[in-house]
């Protein structure tokens, strides 16, 4: 490989870098951590773009030089504008992904209802497993812990189908305990 390759693949590793820069943004990372992955990937895609035009530069003729100083700026023209709207629209299907909700039907609402209420468990849960709730058996998912048959669950949340629990105390039955069936 001569020199003029790899001279154009660090211009051209530039770009990508400087891509990554303007196009990801630290999705899902905390402000800070954005800050730092953004500059760092800026830094090194312009050095790498500029190593690039310099061993032209060095090497080469002032024909070769100025299209490997065009490659570079055209490039980040460009692709930046291009990877900004890639990013987006694949980060606005994920969100969208993220944030849905299961259709209005009877079977959403009865697990909505459930928020709130305690329940026993009917096998063990690791972290999934079943849950009775007033004579309804659901499917349930802990928020990672492990809860053994038997205890008495609290569901959290509701979300997507899935009812979220946590292990509670035993509930309170105050009037039920003195209340006549008969």
């Amino acid at each position: 490989m001569d020199l003029y390759s790899v001279a154009y693949i660090l211009i051209i590793a530039g770009v990508i870098f400087s891509i990554f820069e303007y196009g990801d943004g630290g999705y899902g990372k905390t402000p800070k951590q954005v800050v730092r992955i953004t500059q760092a990937t800026l830094i090194f895609g312009i050095l790498l773009g500029l190593t690039g035009i310099g061993i032209v530069f060095f090497y080469g003729t002032t024909n070769q030089a100025l299209t490997a100083t065009s490659l570079f700026i055209v490039g980040l023209i460009i692709a930046v504008p291009m990877a900004r709207y890639v990013v987006r629209y694949f980060r606005g299907n994920q969100e969208a992904i993220e944030n849905s909700t299961v259709i209005d039907t009877p079977e959403a609402n009865e697990l909505a209802a459930l928020k709130g209420r305690i329940g026993k468990t009917v096998s063990m849960l690791r972290p999934s497993g079943i849950a009775d709730f007033n004579g309804r058996r659901v499917d349930v998912i802990t928020e990672g812990l492990v809860i053994e048959e038997g205890q008495w669950v609290k569901c959290v949340e509701v979300k997507a189908g899935r009812v979220i629990v946590r292990p509670s105390d035993h509930p309170p039955l105050g009037d039920l305990e003195k209340f006549d069936f008969s």
